[in-house]
């Protein structure tokens, strides 16, 4: 498969009041949270993600399969983007535990 050429990140500009979706980042009294961590479940026909802080469950979202696999390839997108802009390689927070669980043992 080719690669695909990064494409330049998407400023989200705010003065499109007709915009729905720039109505709703403009709203400071929109619903909004930080989540550092996740769990993904499925059912037959749902993937649902459990978002966390500090390993505490706070929000939980449920979609169907194909929004789950447009979400995917939208993220991947987004990643390509940030890293090619800043030359930086995004590890997954996985490998970065593996890593300092590593350099621990070395200090030990």
């Amino acid at each position: 498969m080719p690669e695909e050429k990064a494409q330049p990140i998407q400023q989200v500009q705010i003065n499109l009041p007709g915009d729905p979706m720039t109505r709703l980042l403009a709203d400071p009294n929109r619903p909004a949270f930080y989540a550092n961590g996740f769990s993904v479940g499925t059912t037959a026909t749902e993937c649902f993600v459990i978002f966390t802080q500090n390993n505490v469950p706070k929000v939980a979202i449920t979609l169907p399969f194909p929004s789950v696999l447009s979400l995917q390839r939208a993220c991947e997108q987004a990643i390509k983007n940030y890293e090619s802009q800043v030359n930086v390689k995004i590890q997954p927070a996985e490998e970065l535990g593996k890593a300092i669980a590593e350099a621990n043992k070395k200090k030990a």
